[in-house]
């Protein structure tokens, strides 16, 4: 069993830092500016990472690139893993709780494979700035924030991901930052994927299912495109935009069986509709529109049989009224 008491710093010369099955109690692991170096657990995930500070970061990959860490189980720091300046690494089979942040990044590439990031204070990710990120086959559960990303950070949930049982979003995007859900599940927050201040999201062949509040909530500006596989069903209120945000629905996506509207637009929000984008079975409207204090539009093939039945009616917008 190794234990370090102070942060030790991986050198090219080690490349590898092998952690026994059962642990130690590391205060701090770095691999700054040294690239190809890595960070394995030898037998499985049972290798430990444990921190009791809230003011150091766990493990940091600053300035590195080609770092691996795989088969650790991180717990407790302000961040289980940071990572900046530049750095690049691949994290495979990690289970990290405990922290402040699970991840918190800005101008950094990581891609996350097979990890659970669960139980933190605040967010499972943390990215801003120049971060690009992609998780795949990833559960992000039990935080604040699953997945919290601003400043044009890039962010891909992937294939059997799932970010779920958050205490306020599942998502929350801000200042112009993107994300692409693609083959993931975002379910049981209060409100699954929040998008604000001119960020950008795209669903394909993802489930948006079973949030409290809103699936996915549009708002100041911002874009949300449903392309096809898309299914936003049993939340509150399927898509509500608002404040200039755009939603398009493209052609096969579906917002059905949401226990209020399916669409709801306010304040010159708009809604493009796009052939065989289907709504329905929702328990309120299909698309509704509050008129005040400015009038919201849907644009696109205005077709109401575009939009099926719903307990209320298809569309209640100015000028467009379909029971």
């Amino acid at each position: 069993m190794l234990f370090l008491a102070a942060r030790a710093i991986l050198h090219p010369v080690d490349n590898v830092l092998a952690i026994e099955p059962h642990g130690a109690g590391w205060e701090g692991v770095g691999a700054e500016e040294w690239d190809n170096v890595g960070l394995i657990g030898v037998q499985g995930a049972a290798a430990g990472l444990r921190s009791t500070s809230t003011e150091q970061n766990l493990v940091s990959v600053s300035g590195a690139r080609n770092v691996v860490l795989r088969n650790l189980s991180l717990e407790g720091g302000r961040a289980g893993l940071s990572a900046g300046y530049g750095a690049s690494f691949e994290a495979n089979n990690l289970d990290m709780s405990g922290a402040t942040v699970g991840v918190l990044a800005g101008d950094a590439v990581g891609y996350f494979s097979d990890c659970r990031v669960h139980d933190n204070t605040n967010s499972g990710f943390n990215l801003h700035t120049g971060a690009s990120f992609s998780l795949h086959s990833t559960e992000v559960y039990n935080n604040v924030t699953g997945v919290s990303a601003a400043e044009g950070a890039a962010v891909e949930v992937g294939q059997n991901s799932t970010i779920r049982d958050s205490t306020q979003w599942g998502m929350f995007l801000e200042g112009g930052a993107i994300v692409h859900v693609n083959g993931a599940t975002v379910t049981q927050n209060p409100i699954g994927l929040f998008l604000g201040w001119g960020s950008n999201a795209t669903v394909r062949y993802s489930r948006v299912a079973g949030n409290a509040d809103a699936g996915i909530a549009v708002m100041i500006g911002s874009v949300l495109a449903l392309q096809e596989g898309a299914v936003v069903e049993d939340n509150g209120t399927g898509i509500s935009v608002a404040g200039n945000a755009s939603a398009v629905v493209n052609a096969g996506s579906v917002v059905r069986a949401n226990r209020g509207d399916g669409v709801s637009l306010v304040d010159t929000a708009t809604l493009w509709i796009h052939w065989a984008g289907l709504i329905q079975d929702n328990g309120g409207w299909g698309v509704r529109c509050d008129p005040q204090p400015d009038v919201p539009g849907i644009h696109g093939p205005l077709d109401p049989s575009l939009v099926g039945p719903n307990t209320l009616g298809r569309i209640s917008c100015p000028g467009i009224t379909a029971p």
